[in-house]
Protein backbone atom coordinates (compact mmCIF):
# COMPACT_ATOMS: atom_id res chain seq x y z
CA UNK A 1 0.00 0.00 0.00
CA UNK A 2 2.98 2.36 0.34
CA UNK A 3 3.20 5.11 2.96
CA UNK A 4 0.25 5.94 5.20
CA UNK A 5 -1.55 8.87 3.60
CA UNK A 6 -3.32 9.66 6.87
CA UNK A 7 -0.03 11.13 8.05
CA UNK A 8 -1.10 14.53 9.37
CA UNK A 9 2.23 16.12 8.45
CA UNK A 10 1.92 15.05 4.83
CA UNK A 11 -1.67 16.25 4.54
CA UNK A 12 -0.80 19.58 6.15
CA UNK A 13 2.20 19.98 3.85
CA UNK A 14 0.09 19.32 0.74
CA UNK A 15 -2.65 21.62 1.99
CA UNK A 16 -0.11 24.41 2.33
CA UNK A 17 0.92 23.89 -1.30
CA UNK A 18 -2.59 24.43 -2.73
CA UNK A 19 -2.18 28.23 -3.10
CA UNK A 20 0.90 27.56 -5.26
CA UNK A 21 -0.83 25.35 -7.85
CA UNK A 22 -0.37 27.89 -10.66
CA UNK A 23 3.35 28.25 -10.02
CA UNK A 24 3.75 24.47 -9.84
CA UNK A 25 1.76 24.09 -13.05
CA UNK A 26 3.90 26.65 -14.87
CA UNK A 27 7.08 24.86 -13.84
CA UNK A 28 5.78 21.40 -14.73
CA UNK A 29 4.40 22.37 -18.15
CA UNK A 30 7.61 24.25 -18.94
CA UNK A 31 9.65 21.17 -18.06
CA UNK A 32 7.48 18.98 -20.31
CA UNK A 33 7.72 21.36 -23.27
CA UNK A 34 11.45 21.76 -22.79
CA UNK A 35 11.91 18.01 -23.32
CA UNK A 36 9.01 17.61 -25.79
CA UNK A 37 8.81 20.89 -27.72
CA UNK A 38 6.77 19.20 -30.46
CA UNK A 39 3.83 19.06 -28.03
CA UNK A 40 3.41 22.83 -28.36
CA UNK A 41 2.33 22.41 -31.98
CA UNK A 42 2.82 25.01 -34.73
CA UNK A 43 3.23 28.57 -33.51
CA UNK A 44 2.67 27.27 -29.95
CA UNK A 45 -0.98 26.47 -30.72
CA UNK A 46 -1.11 23.62 -28.17
CA UNK A 47 1.03 25.26 -25.49
CA UNK A 48 -1.96 26.38 -23.44
CA UNK A 49 -3.55 22.94 -23.78
CA UNK A 50 -0.37 21.34 -22.40
CA UNK A 51 -0.56 23.76 -19.50
CA UNK A 52 -4.24 23.08 -18.77
CA UNK A 53 -3.57 19.34 -18.84
CA UNK A 54 -0.66 19.84 -16.45
CA UNK A 55 -2.90 22.00 -14.23
CA UNK A 56 -5.54 19.26 -14.01
CA UNK A 57 -2.96 16.65 -13.04
CA UNK A 58 -1.03 18.80 -10.57
CA UNK A 59 -4.28 19.76 -8.85
CA UNK A 60 -5.39 16.12 -8.66
CA UNK A 61 -2.06 15.03 -7.14
CA UNK A 62 -1.86 17.81 -4.55
CA UNK A 63 -5.53 17.67 -3.50
CA UNK A 64 -5.47 13.89 -3.06
CA UNK A 65 -2.35 14.24 -0.95
CA UNK A 66 -4.02 16.98 1.09
CA UNK A 67 -7.14 14.86 1.55
CA UNK A 68 -5.29 11.67 2.38
CA UNK A 69 -6.86 9.86 -0.59
CA UNK A 70 -5.06 7.00 -2.36
CA UNK A 71 -4.19 7.37 -6.05
CA UNK A 72 -5.07 3.79 -6.99
CA UNK A 73 -8.79 4.40 -7.48
CA UNK A 74 -8.64 7.74 -9.28
CA UNK A 75 -10.16 8.47 -12.67
CA UNK A 76 -8.51 10.76 -15.20
CA UNK A 77 -9.15 14.31 -13.97
CA UNK A 78 -11.45 16.49 -16.07
CA UNK A 79 -9.49 18.25 -18.81
CA UNK A 80 -6.54 15.85 -18.74
CA UNK A 81 -7.67 13.88 -21.81
CA UNK A 82 -8.27 16.81 -24.11
CA UNK A 83 -4.63 16.82 -25.19
CA UNK A 84 -4.84 13.12 -26.04
CA UNK A 85 -7.95 13.78 -28.12
CA UNK A 86 -6.11 16.47 -30.07
CA UNK A 87 -3.15 14.16 -30.67
CA UNK A 88 -5.21 11.09 -31.52
CA UNK A 89 -4.76 11.46 -35.29
CA UNK A 90 -0.99 11.00 -34.88
CA UNK A 91 0.33 7.45 -34.93
CA UNK A 92 2.72 8.08 -32.04
CA UNK A 93 0.21 9.94 -29.85
CA UNK A 94 0.05 7.27 -27.13
CA UNK A 95 3.81 7.01 -26.41
CA UNK A 96 4.09 10.80 -26.69
CA UNK A 97 1.36 11.24 -24.09
CA UNK A 98 2.80 8.64 -21.72
CA UNK A 99 6.25 10.22 -21.97
CA UNK A 100 4.73 13.61 -21.15
CA UNK A 101 3.27 12.12 -17.96
CA UNK A 102 6.64 10.66 -16.99
CA UNK A 103 8.37 13.98 -17.60
CA UNK A 104 5.70 15.90 -15.72
CA UNK A 105 5.87 13.53 -12.75
CA UNK A 106 9.65 13.82 -12.59
CA UNK A 107 9.46 17.64 -12.70
CA UNK A 108 6.78 17.79 -10.01
CA UNK A 109 8.69 15.40 -7.77
CA UNK A 110 11.81 17.56 -7.92
CA UNK A 111 9.77 20.67 -7.09
CA UNK A 112 8.04 18.81 -4.28
CA UNK A 113 11.30 17.57 -2.78
CA UNK A 114 12.67 21.12 -2.89
CA UNK A 115 9.62 22.32 -0.95
CA UNK A 116 10.09 19.58 1.63
CA UNK A 117 13.76 20.48 2.01
CA UNK A 118 12.84 24.15 2.50
CA UNK A 119 10.14 23.34 5.06
CA UNK A 120 12.57 23.01 7.96
CA UNK A 121 11.29 19.54 8.89
CA UNK A 122 13.57 17.30 10.91
CA UNK A 123 15.41 14.49 9.14
CA UNK A 124 12.91 11.78 10.06
CA UNK A 125 9.91 13.85 8.95
CA UNK A 126 11.75 14.91 5.80
CA UNK A 127 12.42 11.28 4.92
CA UNK A 128 8.83 10.23 5.65
CA UNK A 129 7.32 13.07 3.59
CA UNK A 130 9.65 12.43 0.66
CA UNK A 131 8.95 8.69 0.54
CA UNK A 132 5.19 9.06 0.93
CA UNK A 133 5.02 11.81 -1.69
CA UNK A 134 7.14 9.88 -4.22
CA UNK A 135 5.06 6.76 -3.67
CA UNK A 136 1.79 8.65 -4.16
CA UNK A 137 3.08 10.36 -7.30
CA UNK A 138 4.28 7.07 -8.81
CA UNK A 139 0.93 5.42 -8.08
CA UNK A 140 -0.92 8.35 -9.63
CA UNK A 141 1.08 8.23 -12.85
CA UNK A 142 0.73 4.45 -13.01
CA UNK A 143 -3.05 4.71 -12.55
CA UNK A 144 -3.52 7.49 -15.12
CA UNK A 145 -1.27 5.73 -17.63
CA UNK A 146 -3.36 2.58 -17.24
CA UNK A 147 -6.56 4.52 -17.89
CA UNK A 148 -5.09 6.32 -20.91
CA UNK A 149 -3.99 3.02 -22.46
CA UNK A 150 -7.47 1.57 -21.88
CA UNK A 151 -9.15 4.51 -23.52
CA UNK A 152 -6.68 4.77 -26.35
CA UNK A 153 -8.33 2.13 -28.53
CA UNK A 154 -11.67 3.94 -28.35
CA UNK A 155 -10.06 7.31 -29.02
CA UNK A 156 -8.06 5.91 -31.94
CA UNK A 157 -11.18 4.27 -33.38
CA UNK A 158 -13.06 7.57 -33.20
CA UNK A 159 -10.13 9.31 -34.83
CA UNK A 160 -10.25 6.75 -37.66
CA UNK A 161 -13.96 7.37 -38.17
CA UNK A 162 -13.34 11.11 -38.19
CA UNK A 163 -10.51 10.59 -40.65
CA UNK A 164 -12.75 8.68 -43.06
CA UNK A 165 -15.40 11.37 -42.75
CA UNK A 166 -12.81 14.03 -43.48
CA UNK A 167 -11.51 12.12 -46.51
CA UNK A 168 -15.03 11.95 -47.95
CA UNK A 169 -15.42 15.70 -47.47
CA UNK A 170 -12.07 16.40 -49.11
CA UNK A 171 -12.92 14.23 -52.11
CA UNK A 172 -16.22 16.07 -52.51
CA UNK A 173 -14.55 19.49 -52.30
CA UNK A 174 -11.86 18.55 -54.84
CA UNK A 175 -14.57 17.25 -57.18
CA UNK A 176 -16.50 20.51 -56.87
CA UNK A 177 -19.39 18.82 -55.07
CA UNK A 178 -21.28 20.51 -52.21
CA UNK A 179 -19.73 19.92 -48.79
CA UNK A 180 -19.56 21.77 -45.49
CA UNK A 181 -15.89 22.75 -44.97
CA UNK A 182 -16.55 23.43 -41.28
CA UNK A 183 -16.80 19.66 -40.77
CA UNK A 184 -13.16 19.24 -41.80
CA UNK A 185 -12.10 20.27 -38.28
CA UNK A 186 -9.08 22.02 -39.78
CA UNK A 187 -7.95 25.62 -39.21
CA UNK A 188 -9.02 27.11 -42.53
CA UNK A 189 -8.26 30.62 -41.26
CA UNK A 190 -4.52 29.95 -41.53
CA UNK A 191 -2.22 29.94 -44.51
CA UNK A 192 -1.58 26.41 -45.76
CA UNK A 193 1.36 24.52 -47.18
CA UNK A 194 0.00 22.06 -49.76
CA UNK A 195 2.14 19.01 -50.48
CA UNK A 196 1.33 16.80 -53.49
CA UNK A 197 3.52 13.71 -53.54
CA UNK A 198 4.06 10.37 -55.22
CA UNK A 199 6.72 7.86 -54.23
CA UNK A 200 7.73 4.95 -56.48
CA UNK A 201 8.47 2.70 -53.49
CA UNK A 202 7.12 2.69 -49.97
CA UNK A 203 4.20 4.98 -50.79
CA UNK A 204 3.89 8.66 -49.86
CA UNK A 205 3.56 8.07 -46.11
CA UNK A 206 7.31 8.29 -45.42
CA UNK A 207 7.66 11.53 -47.35
CA UNK A 208 4.63 13.11 -45.68
CA UNK A 209 5.85 11.98 -42.27
CA UNK A 210 9.23 13.60 -42.82
CA UNK A 211 7.58 16.83 -43.94
CA UNK A 212 5.29 16.81 -40.90
CA UNK A 213 8.23 16.28 -38.55
CA UNK A 214 10.22 19.07 -40.22
CA UNK A 215 7.27 21.43 -39.77
CA UNK A 216 6.91 20.42 -36.08
CA UNK A 217 3.62 18.58 -36.71
CA UNK A 218 1.20 21.43 -37.43
CA UNK A 219 -2.52 20.66 -37.85
CA UNK A 220 -2.79 18.68 -41.06
CA UNK A 221 -5.09 16.57 -43.17
CA UNK A 222 -4.33 14.30 -46.09
CA UNK A 223 -5.97 12.40 -48.90
CA UNK A 224 -4.81 9.37 -50.88
CA UNK A 225 -5.95 9.44 -54.50
CA UNK A 226 -6.83 6.51 -56.73
CA UNK A 227 -3.85 7.10 -59.03
CA UNK A 228 -1.40 6.61 -56.15
CA UNK A 229 -0.75 10.29 -55.54
CA UNK A 230 -1.31 11.92 -52.16
CA UNK A 231 -2.06 15.47 -51.12
CA UNK A 232 -1.66 16.93 -47.63
CA UNK A 233 -2.55 20.31 -46.20
CA UNK A 234 -0.51 21.77 -43.33
CA UNK A 235 -1.95 24.76 -41.45
CA UNK A 236 1.21 26.75 -40.81
CA UNK A 237 -0.15 30.23 -40.16
CA UNK A 238 2.54 32.86 -40.49
CA UNK A 239 5.61 32.69 -42.73
CA UNK A 240 4.19 30.09 -45.09
CA UNK A 241 7.04 30.57 -47.56
CA UNK A 242 9.63 29.56 -45.00
CA UNK A 243 7.50 26.57 -44.03
CA UNK A 244 7.29 25.56 -47.69
CA UNK A 245 11.08 25.73 -48.02
CA UNK A 246 11.42 23.58 -44.90
CA UNK A 247 8.96 21.07 -46.36
CA UNK A 248 10.88 20.84 -49.64
CA UNK A 249 14.16 20.20 -47.83
CA UNK A 250 12.59 17.29 -45.94
CA UNK A 251 11.36 15.35 -48.99
CA UNK A 252 13.39 12.14 -49.46
CA UNK A 253 15.26 11.51 -52.69
CA UNK A 254 13.50 9.56 -55.42
CA UNK A 255 10.13 11.12 -54.61
CA UNK A 256 8.04 13.38 -56.82
CA UNK A 257 6.75 16.26 -54.75
CA UNK A 258 5.24 19.68 -55.43
CA UNK A 259 4.92 22.13 -52.55
CA UNK A 260 2.60 25.12 -52.79
CA UNK A 261 1.55 27.85 -50.38
CA UNK A 262 -2.01 29.15 -50.31
CA UNK A 263 -3.82 31.88 -48.45
CA UNK A 264 -6.47 31.13 -45.79
CA UNK A 265 -9.87 29.98 -46.97
CA UNK A 266 -11.45 26.80 -48.31
CA UNK A 267 -11.40 28.03 -51.91
CA UNK A 268 -7.66 28.62 -51.77
CA UNK A 269 -7.14 25.28 -50.04
CA UNK A 270 -9.01 23.36 -52.75
CA UNK A 271 -7.58 25.33 -55.67
CA UNK A 272 -4.05 24.99 -54.35
CA UNK A 273 -4.41 21.22 -54.09
CA UNK A 274 -5.80 20.91 -57.61
CA UNK A 275 -2.94 23.01 -59.00
CA UNK A 276 -0.32 21.04 -57.07
CA UNK A 277 -1.67 17.70 -58.31
CA UNK A 278 -1.65 18.87 -61.94
CA UNK A 279 1.90 20.12 -61.43
CA UNK A 280 2.87 16.78 -59.88
CA UNK A 281 1.90 14.96 -63.07
CA UNK A 282 3.95 17.42 -65.12
CA UNK A 283 6.91 16.98 -62.77
CA UNK A 284 6.85 13.21 -63.21
CA UNK A 285 7.17 13.66 -66.96
CA UNK A 286 10.30 15.78 -66.90
CA UNK A 287 12.00 14.14 -63.88
CA UNK A 288 11.57 10.35 -64.17
CA UNK A 289 13.92 9.80 -61.22
CA UNK A 290 11.94 11.97 -58.83
CA UNK A 291 12.24 15.63 -57.81
CA UNK A 292 10.87 18.03 -55.21
CA UNK A 293 10.00 21.53 -56.41
CA UNK A 294 8.04 24.58 -55.38
CA UNK A 295 4.82 25.01 -57.34
CA UNK A 296 5.91 28.27 -59.08
CA UNK A 297 8.86 26.40 -60.60
CA UNK A 298 6.59 24.06 -62.54
CA UNK A 299 3.35 26.07 -62.74
CA UNK A 300 3.80 27.20 -66.36
CA UNK A 301 4.55 23.70 -67.60
CA UNK A 302 1.61 22.30 -65.63
CA UNK A 303 -0.75 24.84 -67.18
CA UNK A 304 0.56 24.12 -70.68
CA UNK A 305 0.15 20.37 -70.24
CA UNK A 306 -3.36 20.63 -68.79
CA UNK A 307 -4.66 20.25 -72.37
CA UNK A 308 -2.27 17.77 -73.96
CA UNK A 309 -3.71 18.05 -77.46
CA UNK A 310 -3.33 21.83 -77.38
CA UNK A 311 0.22 21.40 -76.05
CA UNK A 312 1.17 19.13 -78.94
CA UNK A 313 -0.25 21.60 -81.44
CA UNK A 314 1.75 24.41 -79.85
CA UNK A 315 4.98 22.41 -80.14
CA UNK A 316 4.27 21.55 -83.77
CA UNK A 317 3.50 25.18 -84.59
CA UNK A 318 6.63 26.60 -82.96
CA UNK A 319 9.15 23.97 -84.05
CA UNK A 320 7.78 23.34 -87.51
CA UNK A 321 7.84 20.12 -89.48
CA UNK A 322 11.62 19.79 -89.92
CA UNK A 323 12.74 20.66 -86.38
CA UNK A 324 9.80 18.87 -84.73
CA UNK A 325 10.31 15.58 -86.57
CA UNK A 326 11.12 12.31 -84.82
CA UNK A 327 14.30 11.76 -86.87
CA UNK A 328 17.71 11.42 -85.14
CA UNK A 329 18.84 14.69 -86.76
CA UNK A 330 15.84 16.66 -85.45
CA UNK A 331 16.25 15.13 -81.97
CA UNK A 332 19.92 16.23 -81.91
CA UNK A 333 18.99 19.75 -82.97
CA UNK A 334 16.37 20.04 -80.23
CA UNK A 335 18.82 18.74 -77.62
CA UNK A 336 21.36 21.30 -78.77
CA UNK A 337 18.82 24.12 -78.55
CA UNK A 338 17.87 23.08 -75.01
CA UNK A 339 21.51 23.01 -73.93
CA UNK A 340 22.13 26.38 -75.61
CA UNK A 341 19.26 28.07 -73.78
CA UNK A 342 20.07 26.28 -70.49
CA UNK A 343 23.63 27.62 -70.76
CA UNK A 344 22.45 31.20 -71.09
CA UNK A 345 22.85 31.17 -74.87
CA UNK A 346 26.56 30.47 -74.60
CA UNK A 347 27.96 28.03 -77.13
CA UNK A 348 30.85 27.02 -74.87
CA UNK A 349 28.41 26.19 -72.08
CA UNK A 350 26.19 24.21 -74.42
CA UNK A 351 29.21 22.27 -75.72
CA UNK A 352 30.16 21.37 -72.15
CA UNK A 353 26.63 20.20 -71.38
CA UNK A 354 26.48 18.06 -74.49
CA UNK A 355 30.05 16.81 -74.38
CA UNK A 356 30.82 17.98 -77.92
CA UNK A 357 33.06 20.56 -79.55
CA UNK A 358 31.94 24.19 -79.67
CA UNK A 359 32.10 24.10 -83.49
CA UNK A 360 29.62 21.23 -83.47
CA UNK A 361 27.22 23.36 -81.41
CA UNK A 362 27.65 26.28 -83.84
CA UNK A 363 26.94 24.05 -86.80
CA UNK A 364 23.80 22.55 -85.23
CA UNK A 365 22.47 25.97 -84.17
CA UNK A 366 22.89 27.21 -87.72
CA UNK A 367 20.93 24.21 -88.97
CA UNK A 368 18.16 24.83 -86.39
CA UNK A 369 17.95 28.49 -87.36
CA UNK A 370 17.70 27.56 -91.02
CA UNK A 371 14.91 25.08 -90.25
CA UNK A 372 13.03 27.75 -88.30
CA UNK A 373 13.51 30.43 -90.93
CA UNK A 374 14.14 33.10 -88.27
CA UNK A 375 16.95 34.15 -85.88
CA UNK A 376 17.04 32.09 -82.66
CA UNK A 377 17.10 35.21 -80.48
CA UNK A 378 13.92 36.41 -82.11
CA UNK A 379 12.11 33.16 -81.28
CA UNK A 380 13.73 32.53 -77.88
CA UNK A 381 10.61 32.62 -75.65
CA UNK A 382 8.54 30.46 -77.99
CA UNK A 383 11.37 27.99 -78.45
CA UNK A 384 12.11 27.61 -74.73
CA UNK A 385 8.43 26.94 -74.04
CA UNK A 386 8.00 24.50 -76.93
CA UNK A 387 11.19 22.61 -76.07
CA UNK A 388 10.09 22.28 -72.43
CA UNK A 389 6.72 20.87 -73.48
CA UNK A 390 8.35 18.62 -76.06
CA UNK A 391 10.62 17.07 -73.43
CA UNK A 392 7.68 16.52 -71.05
CA UNK A 393 5.58 14.91 -73.76
CA UNK A 394 8.45 12.70 -74.89
CA UNK A 395 9.04 11.53 -71.30
CA UNK A 396 5.41 10.43 -71.01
Amino acid sequence: MGEDLDDAALRAFALAALPDLEALTDAVSAAILDRQPELAGPDGALRELVRSTSRANVQAIVTTLAGGMPADGLDVPEGALELLDRLAAQEDALPVMLRAYRLGAAALLLLWLDRIAASGADAATHHRLARASADHLARYVDRISELIVRRWSAIAAEAAVSGRRREALLRALLAGEPADPALLDHPLDRAQVVVAVRAPTGGPAAAVGRVAAALADPPRMGLDLVDGAHVSWFAVGTDARRAAATALAAVPAGTWCVVATVRPGVGELVGGARDALVALRALERIHPGGAAVAYPDVAVLAALLADEDAARRLVATVLGEELGAATPRAVRLRETLRAYFDAGERKTGAAALLGVHEKTVSHRLAQAQEALGAPLAQRRTDLVTALLIDRALAAS
